[in-house]
């Protein structure tokens, strides 16, 4: 609730580091090989980047600040430390602001999280992905399992309280039985937080290219569905609450810059390949999109002070359709107060004529009361039909001003 009751003063802050020290064979970020990492030119252009956006925007303050990639924990702590510090010079950054940084059990250590702290980072992300080697090997991943507890051990004594990591599930050759221990070693972690992911098979990846040409299988989807099920129970057992369709979380160890992301808050977005969705100070909503390549962005930030690539103004409507988007995969859902500022109207009025949404709350797979709009079914195929039948009906709203 407190993050729904600050988007109206307060805007959110990605930075993306292009760079990894080996590339994974089931990911398609915009991520580049570290043969070189021009540190000190990267810093000059992520500096000037963040005066020209922070500029742009009139929120007071900055809510979060998230550096992802690549692998981020190949930046030098100081880099780290001016960036935190270019936007701390621009706008408030509260000293209770969540300031993320994502990190792989290959490239970090006990005395760099110490300081990576030191330099204004407050919680890590820490790039599990599995806990069994022969898998690790097959998603192209630099550690092993006893790599990855041993850094979690680390991060929990420099960051008590205030990490999270990543798993997958639906492995190839991975059977329901074989996700459940990777579940029971989760809670040996004593994490605050878990994002969980179904492995997806991206086009043009190595990982792709195996699964087409036959050399790996998929999952089958009862098998898929018996792993989520397995997912909500063991975690659950454990204190950790599912809050949104793929993270796990004690209750109060919420992830902030995600949840402004499935409010379709404000976040400004630099480096490479980066995009943000902010309003400027006339009131417009904003799409941006950065330049790519990492020495192209360099060089469009040295003539310009940005790499904009992409700059449009997003209409009213799809703003809500955003809203509504991610908003249901929360537990919560959307606030009816978020709803009704956006929206100049509350739910029921907006969906008055909507059939698919009348159809969705008689069946139960959604639920409006004074607090919000929640989905109820679990899974993201069950929210993808809801958002399907009430998104595909027609809507009405006001127009954009």
């Amino acid at each position: 609730p407190h993050v729904a009751k600050a988007l109206s003063t307060a805007v959110s802050v990605y930075v993306h580091w292009p760079y990894c020290a080996a590339l994974c064979s089931y990911c398609d970020f915009n991520k580049y090989l570290a043969t070189e990492m021009p540190q000190e030119r990267l810093l000059a252009a992520y500096q000037r980047e963040l005066t020209h956006f922070l500029s742009r925007s009139p929120r007071r303050s900055v809510l979060s600040l998230y550096f992802g990639g690549g692998t981020p924990s190949l930046a030098h702590p100081s880099t780290i430390e001016q960036i935190v510090a270019a936007v701390r010079s621009h706008k408030e950054l509260s000293p209770h602001a969540e300031v993320t940084l994502e990190a792989n059990p290959s490239s970090t250590s006990r005395q760099r999280m110490r300081d990576y702290k030191n330099a204004g980072i407050t919680r890590l992300s820490l790039g599990v992905q599995s806990f069994d080697d022969a898998q690790l090997q097959r998603l192209g991943r630099q550690h092993t399992a006893a790599m990855a507890e041993s850094c979690l051990r680390d991060v929990a004594d420099v960051f008590p309280n205030a990490f999270t990591f990543d798993l997958m599930y639906g492995l190839p050759g991975q059977s329901p039985a074989d996700w459940a221990r990777s579940l029971a070693r989760v809670r040996a972690t004593d994490t605050p937080h878990l994002s969980v992911y179904e492995l997806t098979y991206k086009r043009g990846t190595p990982l792709f290219k195996a699964w087409k040409a036959g050399v790996i299988q998929r999952v089958d989807d009862e098998a898929l569905a018996d792993m989520e099920e397995i997912t909500e129970d063991v975690l659950a057992q454990g204190g950790l609450r599912r809050y949104e369709t793929s993270n796990y979380a004690r209750p109060g160890h919420e992830a902030v810059h995600n949840t402004v992301y499935w409010l379709a808050g404000d976040y400004i977005g630099v480096g490479p390949g980066s995009h943000g969705r902010f309003a400027d100070h006339t009131g417009v909503r904003r799409q941006t999109i950065i330049t790519r390549e990492p020495k192209a962005w360099m060089a469009a930030v040295a003539r310009s002070n940005h790499g904009t690539a992409v700059d449009s103004a997003v209409p009213l409507e799809e703003h809500l359709r955003e809203t509504l988007a991610s908003g249901l995969r929360l537990a919560a859902g959307v606030p009816a107060e978020l709803w009704r500022t956006r929206a100049g109207m509350s739910f029921e009025a907006y969906f008055e004529d909507n059939a698919g949404f009348c159809e969705c709350l008689a069946a139960g797979l959604l639920e409006l009361d004074s607090a919000g709009l929640r989905a109820t079914g679990r899974g993201p195929a069950v929210l993808d039909g809801v958002l399907a039948r009430i998104l595909g009906s027609g809507v009405k709203g006001r127009q954009q001003s």
